[in-house]
């Protein structure tokens, strides 16, 4: 469905599709059931390994190992499109608008503060490499550290492309996908920034 990404935990396959979320055992892949959403729609989800966690309509929904649905808690700024990633121990989020100027973490089942971001530019993907925070929006990659409750700028590249999300590999090259000018291979991000 669009971009909405597929999630593996370490037993289960998390398909989104049309009719619900479907769930395959990694095993032999076959279909174990589709969990009903309604008429939400999942706008973006993440796994800890463990649980499968999933965004419809502002609200965080987590799947557990045992396949039972629950929902965590809304989310603010209403029917805002959120990203979701995780850093250690922490689930984080960001809207794409980030109307709000701040990072939000999970704690407790609620959705709180996590540390201040001023970032003006719509946000296009969000995740965590090497401990920082990397934003992919339509001027490049941002790459935070996070320093006493503030997101500190630490680089910036490919400046003046939208790029759309970014992966590192096992050799660790990194990956960017862009809007219009197709992928950048960088292996050694030292040398562009």
């Amino acid at each position: 469905m669009d971009y909405i990404p597929q999630r593996m935990t370490k037993k289960h396959l998390f398909a989104t599709t049309e009719h619900g979320i479907s769930v395959y055992d990694l095993k032999n892949l076959k279909k174990l059931k589709t969990i009903s959403i309604g008429k939400e729609f999942v706008l973006n989800s993440y796994t800890d390994g463990k649980k499968f966690y999933f965004i419809a309509n502002s609200f965080l929904y987590a799947i557990d190992e045992q396949l039972n649905k629950k929902l965590v808690t809304d989310l603010p700024n209403g029917k805002s499109f959120w990203y979701i990633t995780k850093l250690k121990n922490e689930i984080l989020f960001v809207s794409r608008n980030n109307s709000s100027k701040q990072l939000f973490h999970l704690k407790n089942n609620k959705v709180l503060r996590f540390a201040d971001f001023n970032f003006e530019l719509e946000i296009l993907d969000f995740k965590v490499f090497a401990n920082n925070i990397w934003i992919f929006s339509a001027d490049g990659v941002f790459v935070y550290e996070i320093n006493n409750g503030k997101l500190i700028l630490k680089k910036h590249f490919l400046k003046g492309k939208k790029i759309t999300t970014g992966l590192e590999d096992n050799r660790g090259n990194y990956w960017f996908s862009s809007l219009l000018e197709g992928m950048y291979l960088i292996p050694d991000l030292n040398r562009v920034c």
